[in-house]
């Protein structure tokens, strides 16, 4: 178990995992960036939506344009909410920043619409 904490909007490059290895249907895989909506470091696991830089054509009330986020140098990028996930910090593989607030409660709020609470 990775004893870090990592902060709220901190983006984090994670393995998610092989495609065909354990990932079914819509589940995103492969490495890549995600936001950090919390850690929870007594058991190991750190809660997160992932960011691809491909809009996806169906769910577009899940997602949360990020490309404006100073972070994103200008690249396309994109929130997948409707991919909020628990993971192992064991699949961390480096910290690449954070999201600045605007963009990281414009997450905070889809998730609340989406999830209904």
């Amino acid at each position: 178990m990775n004893q870090v904490g990592y902060r709220r909007g901190e983006i984090i490059l994670l393995d998610l995992g092989k495609v065909g290895e354990g990932i079914i249907g819509h589940e995103e895989a492969k490495t890549r960036p995600c936001v950090v909506l919390k850690s929870l470091r007594q058991v190991g696991l750190v809660i997160i939506v992932p960011l691809s830089s491909n809009y996806p054509r169906n769910s577009s009330h899940t997602i949360v344009d990020c490309s404006q986020d100073p972070f994103n140098q200008g690249r396309q990028s994109y929130a997948l909410c409707h991919q909020i996930r628990a993971v192992s910090d064991e699949r961390v593989i480096k910290s690449r920043g954070a999201l600045d607030n605007k963009h990281y409660n414009k997450i905070l709020t889809v998730l609340a619409d989406m999830l209904e609470i």
